[in-house]
């Protein structure tokens, strides 16, 4: 009687049920994990093509596909899959950024479409949101461990301590000789602002150098960013880095990045001298208190701001007027801007570059774009990186100290955006470090 109840039918009420829908969500995990564990390359990856010169690009129907863009164009699919399958599951934790990362590239595309047409959309404007929002999209959804966002860190110093020293080929040469070089084998070709006022070419006796970057300034803001994350890279990588990734900050011979560096040091200094709980909302509210009394108190405010902010009076008195001109222009369009056009309010003897990322961003897509670039960048420091019981295994003091370094290098992108115009691969490494900076906030916070 046993064997014949063991091997015939169970009796319905002892029927297992089948699994419900709940195990959906494990199956999305366990696919979403596999796809990262077979792709772990592709952070590095793009870390990398971010540094390639640009003059190895070429222009393909008015498009220019840098090295950086082309990787960038080839990984969208992999960005927006990997992005979702990150919402989907349950490690995600919601940073301000997931929101206005993708609204301010779909108000670039709408402003653009509005004041011109579709085309001239498509490619400017979503050029400009893939710089900065496809790195960003694909470190959040790659990048699941703390490990990982190390990673990625130490690779963008040491390949950023490659590309400073490259800056002596220029400065010894007299000449761009790098992007010269390129562009000889290449045919690409790309406006140069400072060829246009040969005076800005030397400095302290020397020429600038930009190395791999468009411009000397970004060349110096890169090396500024790569010199403050060094603390991150362990062994004798760390000295290597700092000597590469100074050596390339002061042959840009560039205020901006050299004040960005002396602010961000004193603002590390501050953030281990002060360890008490509420220590970041007390910086800003002093930031806020010492920019509110100089907007109310010092007459003129943004030339203020210029003349000590800058290494020569006609740099700050130049900038100044870019911003009282500009500025007419972006008023008069506030909310759409008046597009990607050089054909802005000015004297016939200025030049129709706009040394401020803010600034440029307003006329491009009015002042809502401004708005959210800049709300994208301050999100992705929203969630905090705080060691607490609940996450001792996931967080210790070195992602604290890294996500402080990230948080500072935002601060310093809003600051010296003021004064200088951010583009090309200098836009994707901001992405690129607000994607992990957001992904550390969201392993802190699991």
């Amino acid at each position: 009687m046993t064997t014949l109840a063991t091997s015939g039918p169970l009796p319905a009420a002892a029927t297992p049920t089948p699994p419900l829908a709940p195990a959906a969500a494990p199956r999305a995990d366990a696919a979403a994990r596999a796809w990262r564990e077979r792709a772990p390359f592709l952070p590095a990856l793009v870390t990398v093509a971010v540094f390639l010169p640009e003059a190895l690009g070429f222009v393909v129907f008015g498009f220019r596909l840098t090295p950086g863009r082309l990787v960038l164009l080839a990984l969208a699919p992999v960005m927006v899959l990997s992005f979702a399958h990150l919402i989907g599951s349950h490690r995600y934790r919601f940073v301000l950024s997931d929101l206005f990362m993708p609204a301010a590239l779909a108000w670039m595309i709408i402003a653009l479409a509005t004041t011109g047409d579709i085309d001239v959309a498509l490619k400017s404007g979503g050029a400009a949101g893939l710089d900065l929002v496809g790195p960003y999209l694909l470190m959040r959804g790659l990048l699941s461990t703390r490990g990982q966002i190390h990673g990625v860190v130490r690779l963008f110093c040491i390949v950023a301590a490659i590309a400073g020293p490259l800056g002596l080929a220029d400065t010894l040469a007299g000449s761009y000789i790098v992007h010269d070089a390129l562009g000889k084998l290449t045919g690409y070709a790309y406006f140069h602002p400072l060829l246009v006022n040969s005076v800005d070419l030397h400095r302290l006796g020397l020429f600038r150098a930009e190395g791999i970057f468009p411009h000397p300034i970004l060349f110096g803001i890169v090396m500024c960013y790569a010199l403050m994350l060094t603390e991150d890279v362990r062994g004798a990588a760390r000295p290597l880095c700092r000597i590469g990734t100074g050596i390339g900050l002061f042959l840009s011979l560039s205020s901006a990045p050299w004040m960005g560096l002396i602010l961000g040091l004193a603002l590390l200094a501050y953030l281990r001298l002060a360890p008490f709980p509420h220590r970041w909302l007390v910086l800003l509210t002093v930031a806020a208190l010492v920019s509110g009394a100089v907007f109310i108190f010092v007459p003129n405010p943004f030339s203020f701001i210029f003349r000590h902010f800058t290494l020569q009076p006609e740099t700050a008195w130049y900038r100044l007027l870019i911003w009282q001109y500009a500025g007419f222009d972006v008023m008069k369009s506030p909310v759409i801007g008046i597009g990607v056009t050089q054909a802005w309010f000015r004297p016939g003897w200025m030049g129709a570059s706009v040394d401020s990322l803010w600034l440029g961003t307003a006329m491009a897509y009015g002042i809502p774009g401004a708005l959210l670039t800049g709300f994208a960048l301050l999100g992705a420091s929203s969630l905090p990186v705080v060691r607490r019981p609940a996450n001792a295994a996931r967080i210790d003091a070195r992602e604290v100290r890294l996500s402080d370094a990230l948080g500072i290098i935002t601060f310093l992108t809003i600051f010296l955006g003021l004064t200088v115009d951010y583009w090309g691969s200098s836009v994707m490494i901001v992405g690129l470090l607000a994607g992990a900076r957001a992904s550390l906030g969201q392993i802190a916070a699991a």
